[in-house]
């Protein structure tokens, strides 16, 4: 069962050699990986094009073309059926795709997903977020459904169901509601991992414009809501919360409080010291992996 593992990356220079070696740490090795370039004017294009290995494809057409058009480029080239992602500034489980895999081969489920691993700038784990999946209205609306980045898919249902390319905030959250409506994405149709099989890199300085253009992007997925299923009233609820919140954000961003305030609400700490020493141990198994061409 091969897959496809697709990395979109702008200006990435200084974390793409570690997200490549989250691909060839895995102890699941039949896998492509296409390295998309989106116009990058740093070293990312050598870093990349560097990579000596026969399942490496380098995309590169100079073009800014924003990432939802680089999802869809990566679900196109895919020569396998099933489709990973993950971004260039992040690392994953050496067991991630052996996992997921694993999944969607017991089941008849078309998606499936994982939490996440939180790590600050020196990779030092702080938090998990969890991954879902939680498929309902609601949920996709404010932007808490399941995780995008850890996704693993079947190539079938990204065909179907593509990424809206006009779009530069919210691609996963429009794709989800969409794919909501139609029946595409519902109960049982996608595997949520709780174990973190996915680490991120936390965002050295939230930006508080960039968060509340993602609210604004969702409250015009809210007003498309046909009424069976959020009422007149519900809508105004959900327009007026996701307003309430910008106000919060932008008060936040204002005081010198927004990170570590949403740091706090969306991620919960590791209490279990097994789960901490683990993903320490295997974020060490990705920095000491050897790449063809890299080392």
């Amino acid at each position: 069962m091969p897959l496809t593992v697709g990395i979109p990356f702008l200006n990435a220079e200084s974390t793409l050699m570690d997200a490549v070696r989250s691909v060839f740490a895995q102890t699941y090795q039949d896998w492509e990986l296409l390295l998309v370039d989106d116009g990058s004017s740093d070293r990312s294009m050598e870093i990349a094009r560097a990579v000596r290995d026969p399942r490496v494809k380098v995309i590169c057409d100079g073009d800014r073309k924003r990432l939802s058009a680089r999802l869809n480029q990566i679900v196109s080239e895919a020569k396998y059926d099933y489709v990973a992602r993950m971004d260039a500034d992040d690392l994953m489980s050496p067991y991630r795709f052996e996992r997921q895999l694993t999944f969607l081969g017991s089941s008849n489920t078309t998606l499936v997903t994982s939490s996440m691993a939180m790590l600050s700038r020196n990779l030092e784990p702080i938090g998990i977020r969890d991954g879902g999946p939680t498929i309902d209205a609601r949920s996709i609306l404010r932007g808490h459904s399941l995780a995008h980045a850890p996704l693993l898919a079947k190539k079938e249902w990204f065909c179907r169901n593509r990424y809206n390319e006009m779009l530069s905030r919210t691609q996963d959250a429009e794709l989800w509601f969409r794919a909501f409506l139609s029946g595409e994405l519902k109960e049982g149709s996608v595997l949520g991992i709780r174990d973190p099989l996915y680490f991120c890199r936390e965002e050295a300085g939230v930006a508080s414009a960039k968060i509340i253009e993602s609210h604004r992007a969702l409250r015009d997925l809210i007003r498309t809501c046909p009424p069976n299923v959020l009422s007149w009233s519900e809508k105004e609820f959900e327009l007026g919360r996701s307003h309430l919140r910008s106000v919060v954000i932008r008060g936040l961003g204002a005081l010198g409080l927004l990170r570590k305030v949403t740091s706090g609400v969306r991620n919960r700490r590791i209490e279990d010291a097994i789960l901490l020493d683990r993903v320490r141990d295997e974020i060490q198994q990705v920095l000491a992996t050897k790449v063809p061409g890299l080392d």
